[in-house]
C-alpha cells in the first residue's frame, strides 16, 4: 500500500503534502534493521513522490485461508508505525490522489515548479516533490485499510477460484483496450459496460461449477459481451457472476469462523460498491467537495475544501467517523497471526512437501 504524507496547517484551514517521505524511511527501516528477519511483520520502500512511502509485509502471509484474516490487522499496523515516525500535525493516507495535487503551494516546505531548467519542466509539479530514485506512479488506493484488505484478498480469491475451477476469463486484447479507456470515465463503475467473458467454463472445469455456470458455446463472438460491473460481479444469464463463484469455492473448503467472517464482509463490500448500494472512494470524495459550502461550481477545490476533505479522512482512516453512503459498519476479525494449530499444521506441511521434493530430486539423479 502507498501512503501518501499530508500536514495540517489546523490555524489557517490548509493542507500539504510532506516531502518528508526520506526521513520517515530512515526512521522505518532503522526500527526494522533493529528486529530479525523472522520478527519484522512490515517492510518499507520508496515511492514516485518525496510525500509517499511504500509499505509491505515483512514477509509473504502465507498460502493458507487463513492468512486472509491477518491482512488487514496487517495494513493497520503499517499504518500506525508511519504515525509513529510523524508529527502530530501529519497523517498517513492512502490516497488516489491529493485534491490540490499541481495547485499552487501544495508542497511543504514549499517547493515551486521550474518548467525552464527543472528536471520534469513541469509547469505545475515541482522536481523537490519527485523521489529521483524511483520514478514511477502509485496504484489505486482505498481510504480505510478495510478497504484496501477487501481488494487485496478479493483478487488473491479470486485467482484460487480461476485455477482450482479452471476458468477461463480471456477476452481479445482489443477489448481489453476499451476496457481501460471506459474505466477512466466518472461513475463508470455504475453507469458504463464493460467487455467480459460470459463463457468462462473449460474442457476440465469440475462439474460442480458447470452446473453453477449453465451453458457452453464455442463461438468466439459469443464467448464475451458487455456487461455492468453488476452484472460481472453478480450475474446475467448463464453467467452467475464473480461473487457466485467465490462463494462456491469457499463452501467447498476447510476455513476457521474468524476467517470466513472476514471474508464475508469483504465480500459484502465489493457486492455493495459493484451494485451502487455504496459509492466509491473517488465519488464520496466528488460529493463531498460538490456539497461543501465554500464550493462555487467553478471545479476548483479550494485550500479550505482539501483541508476538511483531508481531516474527514483522517478520521474515517482511523475508524472515528464514516459515511454510511461509503462504508457500512463493520467489525473486524483480522488478527496479527493465524491460530497454532494452523501455524504447526503448515510447517508439517512444508517440511513434508520438502522432503517430498528431495526423494524427487535423488529418484531422478539431480
Amino acid at each position: 500500500v502507498e501512503y501518501q504524507l499530508v500536514k495540517f496547517d489546523h490555524a489557517n484551514k490548509k493542507v500539504y503534502v510532506s516531502l518528508r517521505a526520506q526521513d520517515v524511511l530512515r526512521g522505518l527501516t532503522k526500527k526494522v534493521q533493529q528486529k530479525s528477519d523472522s520478527s519484522a511483520a512490515t517492510s518499507w520502500h520508496p515511492e514516485y513522490a518525496e510525500y509517499m512511502v511504500e509499505g509491505t509485509p515483512g514477509k509473504p502471509y502465507g498460502g493458507l485461508i487463513a492468512h486472509f484474516n491477518i491482512v488487514e490487522a496487517n495494513m493497520s499496523l503499517r499504518r500506525q508505525e508511519i504515525q509513529e515516525e510523524l508529527n502530530e500535525d501529519e497523517a498517513p493516507l492512502s490516497l488516489t490522489a491529493f485534491p490540490r495535487l499541481g495547485c499552487g503551494q501544495f508542497t511543504w516546505p514549499v517547493a515551486k515548479p521550474d518548467p525552464v531548467d527543472g528536471v520534469s519542466k513541469s509547469l505545475f509539479f515541482p522536481d523537490e516533490a519527485i523521489n529521483q530514485g524511483h520514478p514511477r506512479f502509485n496504484l489505486q488506493a482505498q481510504l480505510t485499510d478495510f478497504e484496501n484488505a477487501a481488494f487485496t484478498v478479493f483478487i488473491v480469491l479470486l485467482t484460487r477460484v480461476i485455477l482450482s475451477y479452471k476458468l477461463n476469463l480471456i477476452i481479445p486484447i482489443s477489448k481489453v483496450d476499451e476496457n481501460m479507456k471506459t474505466a477512466f470515465k466518472r461513475d463508470a463503475v455504475i453507469k458504463d459496460k464493460f467487455f467480459f467473458r460470459k463463457d468462462v467454463l473449460t474442457e476440465s472445469t469440475p462439474p460442480e461449477c458447470s452446473r453453477q455456470c449453465g451453458s457452453s458455446t464455442c463461438n468466439l463472438t459469443d464467448q464475451y459481451e458487455e456487461m455492468t460491473i453488476n452484472e460481472i460481479f453478480h450475474g446475467k444469464g448463464d453467467f452467475p457472476g464473480l461473487l457466485a463463484l467465490i462463494n462456491l469455492y469457499m463452501d467447498s473448503i476447510e476455513i476457521d469462523v474468524d476467517t470466513r467472517c472476514t471474508v464475508t464482509q469483504y465480500l459484502k463490500l465489493i457486492s455493495m460498491r459493484a451494485s451502487g448500494k455504496l459509492v466509491t472512494s473517488a465519488r464520496w470524495m466528488r460529493n463531498f467537495v460538490q456539497q461543501h459550502p465554500e464550493y462555487k461550481k467553478d471545479s476548483v477545490v479550494s485550500e479550505p475544501i482539501a483541508y476538511d476533505l483531508l481531516c474527514r479522512i483522517v478520521q474515517i482512516a482511523r475508524g472515528k467517523d464514516n459515511d454510511p453512503t461509503h462504508l457500512f459498519n463493520y467489525t473486524t476479525k483480522s488478527v496479527d497471526k493465524i491460530p497454532e494449530a494452523l501455524s504447526q499444521a503448515e510447517a508439517y506441511l512444508n517440511k513434508k512437501s520438502s522432503k517430498v521434493n528431495q526423494a524427487e530430486e535423488m529418484t531422478n539423479g539431480t
